[in-house]
């Protein structure tokens, strides 16, 4: 009849309606999350590229500069001395190349990210020890070993 095929199309359009709508909701937080992450995407493109090497370079720098201070003040050699990774953050670079990383800038938020995980391949490579005394503590400390950049990674490439 006239009044049910009426029905179903009615019926068909409020769906559709529905689907729009539901849609159009979507599309909504879609932008809203766009123009949240915009600006940081941003912000990522103007920093620098991240270079492992150079940050590990860095560390070591850093590390063997305060290690000769403290050999300077004494001239005993006991065990490695040890320097807390706040420290590092706090410390100033002695090399004015390439890196962002230079005297009498801060460190950004980011670059801390950065040196920590240079600091973690440093330990795999066997160029220093991290050490953390307890569960309940944010200390990390980090013990120079070796203060020439290995890079297991470099090696590997060569052999291709």
């Amino acid at each position: 009849s006239y009044v049910e095929l009426v029905r179903q199309h009615v019926k068909k359009y409020l769906h559709s309606a529905d689907e729009w709508a539901i849609e159009t909701n979507l599309h909504q937080r879609v932008r809203e999350w766009q123009e949240k992450v915009q600006p940081l995407l941003q912000d990522q493109d103007g920093r620098p590229s991240f270079d492992i090497h150079s940050y590990g370079a860095k560390i070591l720098d850093r590390l063997e500069a305060t290690d000769d201070v403290a050999e300077s003040k004494s001239n005993e050699h006991e065990k490695p001395s040890q320097y807390k990774f706040e420290d590092i953050l706090l410390s100033r670079s002695t090399d004015h190349s390439k890196s962002n990383l230079s005297l009498n800038q801060p460190v950004q938020k980011y670059e801390i990210c950065r040196l920590f995980l240079a600091s973690l391949q440093l330990a795999n490579n066997g160029n220093v020890l991290l050490k953390h005394e307890s569960n309940d503590s944010d200390d990390l400390e980090l013990v120079l070993l070796d203060n020439e950049l290995h890079s297991h990674f470099n090696r590997h490439l060569r052999s291709f």
